[in-house]
């Protein structure tokens, strides 16, 4: 504001060019009005100059605490498989004694993770606090100063840092890799059997974008994060192709819920195609006492082609079980 009120609308560059006269170094922003800050003679460039730092504080900041975090999982994670071994050790003494140790090293174990989670999630309000602070701070310089913008270009370097436009989920897949050792739960691995059926009960909800971690954080003590291959985040790439007519019945089918609808579609996931679903879902009305079914059997790559012309049978595949 003080900046502002000195620069009173002059402009910080020349309304013409030449094109045999160089700028001056402090020309242009650097040349903007001056004012006496904490001491010290103070520009716009020197406002600039705060908010690179601020930035660079920031980045260093959740570099840091990332890197905490993710070695504290490394090394929780390690104690977890120790505690999953020694309670499945069946040559171990049954006593009391080691049950209430074990119990005791239980509690401990899942408090250390939720502590962990918790410290990610106190990480992620840090960032988008930041974020807003430094939005509504260039918003205000460019109301305050607009003959010098710079709202744009600082957003556009701001959703360039890394703490910023990288993908932090890996964080969750390791806290629920802690929780599944703790619960002995082992349903998050993918199961590649040729033949699958299971029957579907699915509901959706709408979450804010600000509560999705933390709703990530509460179902990942109790439920695994499910992934097809091991590495990388909590998201992994699926890719769907969908069968129909030319009408496009069975679009119109699965939109209206008619009872009975189904949709065929192959599906695979990630970037490397080695094997391939064949699904087909069938609508079924909840009120009828009916539930959705979900079929599927999985291919090799080389036979998908080969069994949608008809050149690879149903009988050769049953063979081939």
């Amino acid at each position: 504001k003080q900046l502002a009120s000195v620069a009173g609308g002059k402009l910080a560059t020349p309304m013409v060019a030449s094109l045999t006269m160089s700028d001056h170094p402090e020309a242009a922003y650097g040349a903007s009005p001056e004012i006496i800050y904490e001491g010290k003679a103070f520009k716009e460039v020197d406002w600039f100059r705060m908010v690179d730092k601020e930035m660079e504080f920031v980045s260093k900041v959740t570099n840091a605490e990332i890197m905490r975090v993710r070695s504290g999982l490394a090394t929780l994670r390690d104690r977890c498989e120790q505690w999953s071994k020694e309670m499945k050790d069946k040559s171990a003494e049954q006593s009391g004694a080691r049950a209430r140790t074990m119990l005791t090293q239980l509690g401990g174990l899942e408090a250390e993770a939720k502590q962990l989670g918790s410290d990610f999630l106190a990480l992620e309000k840090f960032v988008n606090l930041n974020y807003q602070a430094f939005e509504k701070l260039l918003k205000n310089h460019d109301r305050l100063m607009p003959h010098t913008p710079c709202h744009q270009f600082y957003m556009s370097k701001l959703r360039n840092q890394d703490w910023i436009r990288n993908d932090f989920s890996d964080v969750f897949v390791a806290l629920s890799d802690c929780h599944s050792l703790l619960r002995q739960d082992d349903s998050g691995v993918a199961n590649n059997d040729a033949k699958q059926d299971f029957v579907r009960n699915t509901k959706k909800y709408w979450v804010p974008t600000e509560h999705v971690s933390s709703l990530k954080h509460l179902i990942l003590q109790h439920l695994p994060v499910f992934r097809v291959w091991t590495g990388g985040g909590d998201s992994q790439l699926i890719n769907s192709v969908y069968f129909d007519n030319r009408q496009m019945q069975l679009y119109h089918g699965r939109m209206d819920k008619t009872p009975g609808a189904i949709a065929l579609r192959l599906r695979w996931y990630g970037t490397e195609i080695k094997s391939v679903f064949v699904e087909r879902k069938t609508h079924l009305d909840a009120w009828t006492g009916n539930v959705s079914v979900k079929e599927r059997f999985v291919l090799d790559e080389p036979l998908v082609v080969p069994f949608l012309n008809g050149s690879y049978t149903v009988n050769e595949f049953a063979d081939d079980m």
